[in-house]
């Protein structure tokens, strides 16, 4: 089982049971045996040739789920004070993503960000090739052709960008970062690049945990913000080197979570730290990979739905602006009235659509 780990013992009695600073050590999952004990087991051998100092194991208690996650500082806490002298250079904030990989695409989204408050633009998947290929090379601006027919001037977006206040981040996959990070990190500074997302990490084992908090430190080191995706799971890491801004760890679209299990979300996964959620609704059309799902949520919210680019923001009243997106064309932002659902295409190029609640 998952940590955190949240238990509902009775009507008022909650308990999380979960792992922090978790650093340079094998993970910590929870197994079950018979109805009334758990027991902790580890990801792989852990071995040391010097002094360590072994992750904190806690239990929290409340009589709500939400008095937990009210006190999630706790995990913070159980970390190393902050090691970065100067903290200027990090801003905190919201993010878009680019998924049109073209230059027109990448100014239309930076526009777009400045006219609601978002501070950043990442450029997607795809930017120099297929990410799921080690012969991508993350340190040229090579479009992968299956997601966008480009072009994309990165150093035009970038200026650009900067030029209206609007900082850019990339995606790398681990493919590319596990060898080309050293490399990366000083050419990005060089573009002008403010923050990265990590893709598909490995965590778990000792080996690569410890790998993954070495990229974090590193990254630090040419002030890039981070997010990190897929297997990582917050440990209050960010209290020690807090340019690791957020991360997912949680069932997003790439799974098709029900209503119940989202919204459970925010009572466990968040326990952990900061995340981030891209909940996309998708229609029966697609291909059987992305399994149907729909969200009706309440009008006062914003709705981000990253996998199709899309994002949902309230000016003075509740208003849902979309992104449609043809091929490699420029995005064609559009607002739909008395909204309660979104469909959105998989894969790209094709058109999301907007339905009105009833």
């Amino acid at each position: 089982m998952e940590r955190p780990l949240l238990i509902n013992l009775s009507d008022s009695l909650y308990v999380a049971i979960g792992e922090a600073a978790q650093i340079n050590y094998s993970r910590m999952k929870l197994n079950s045996y018979g109805s009334h004990t758990l027991q902790a087991d580890i990801e792989g051998e852990v071995t040391f040739d010097h002094p360590f100092v072994s992750p904190w194991r806690f239990v929290m208690a409340g009589k709500t789920a939400g008095e937990i996650l009210e006190n999630n500082y706790l995990v913070l806490n159980l970390n190393e004070p902050n090691k970065i002298a100067d903290t200027s250079w990090m801003k905190p904030g919201k993010v878009i993503r680019d998924l049109t990989l073209t230059t027109e695409g990448g100014k239309a989204y930076i526009d777009f960000a400045v006219k609601h408050n978002i501070q950043y633009v990442i450029e997607s998947a795809g930017w120099y090739g297929n990410e799921f290929t080690k012969e991508a090379d993350a340190s040229t601006v090579t479009v992968d052709p299956e997601r966008s027919t480009g072009p994309l001037d990165m150093p035009e977006v970038i200026r650009y960008g900067k030029e209206q206040g609007v900082d850019i981040m990339v995606y790398v996959n681990r493919n590319q970062l596990e060898k080309q990070l050293d490399d990366i990190l000083p050419l990005y500074r060089s573009w002008g690049i403010k923050g990265i997302k990590y893709g598909f990490v490995r965590t778990g084992d000792q080996y690569w945990t410890n790998w993954m908090h070495e990229a974090v430190r590193k990254a630090a080191d040419y002030e890039m913000v981070l997010s990190i995706h897929d297997d990582y799971r917050p440990v209050g890491y960010s209290r020690t080197y807090p340019n690791l801004m957020t991360m997912e760890g949680i069932r997003g679209d790439e799974e098709s979570p029900s209503n119940e299990q989202t919204l459970m979300t925010m009572f466990t996964r968040m326990i952990a730290g900061a995340g981030t959620i891209p909940s996309v609704i998708l229609h029966q059309g697609l291909p059987k990979k992305w399994v149907p799902m729909r969200h009706n949520w309440q009008k006062p919210f914003a709705y981000i739905a990253p996998c199709c680019g899309c994002i949902g923001m309230t000016d003075r009243k509740p208003q849902l602006w979309i992104v449609v997106v043809q091929g490699g064309q420029n995005p064609l932002l559009r607002k739909c009235p008395n909204w309660s659902f979104l469909i959105t295409y998989r894969p790209f190029g094709t058109i999301s659509k907007c339905f009105t609640q009833k």
